[in-house]
């Protein structure tokens, strides 16, 4: 997961993180949101190794 800006050294007002796009906006919605997606993203982490794993060994015909 990431965020980014377009440029290479942005501003800290220019910054996509969560905690400034939340403060740029006033959205209190932005962080819950945020930690949502982090944290399903991180549960789905042991699957995907999983998965991978084991299509890696497996011989497609």
């Amino acid at each position: 997961m990431q965020y980014h800006s377009e440029k290479a050294s942005p501003s800290t007002s220019e910054a996509r993180t969560p905690g400034n796009v939340q403060a740029r906006t006033g959205n209190t919605s932005v962080l819950p949101a945020f930690r949502k997606f982090a944290n399903v993203r991180m549960n789905l982490i042991p699957y995907l190794y999983t998965e991978a794993k084991a299509s890696s060994t497996t011989v497609c015909r």
